[in-house]
């Protein structure tokens, strides 16, 4: 086998592939972590703002303050932030607001209180 030299222009070129393969691989689990946070981070906010709407409305009869006091603590409690609260008669309106690491911040909004109220207002 004397003179008998191949030469290969591929190799390593299985190694390459399957290195773009895990690479993108990563890149579409890391998307789908991000869109997980951000889906759940929603969910969580719009419940601390449905369940802050409905504290502040029971505690109306009190009063804009103690309302709103009321559905700030409901909030702090959720370890969220209580961006707006405003009674207008017997209805509520909440703004709520958490952050997402990396990708900012999300608010949900809420309104509690006498159906003819909320949607006249």
């Amino acid at each position: 086998m004397t003179g008998s030299h191949r030469t290969r222009t591929d190799d390593g070129a299985a190694a390459v592939w399957a290195a773009f393969v895990v690479a993108a691989l990563a890149m579409a689990f890391g998307l789908l972590l991000v869109i997980g946070a951000a889906t759940s981070a929603r969910h969580r906010a719009n419940s601390a703002a449905d369940l802050s709407a409905l504290a502040a409305a029971a505690y109306g009869p009190w009063g804009e303050q103690v309302a709103c006091d009321q559905a700030r603590w409901v909030v702090d409690q959720m370890r969220m932030h209580l961006g707006d609260c405003r009674m207008n008669g017997w209805a509520v309106r909440v703004e709520v607001t958490t952050t997402v690491s990396g990708l900012g911040q999300i608010t949900a909004r809420a309104a509690a209180g006498p159906v003819s109220e909320i949607e006249s207002g």
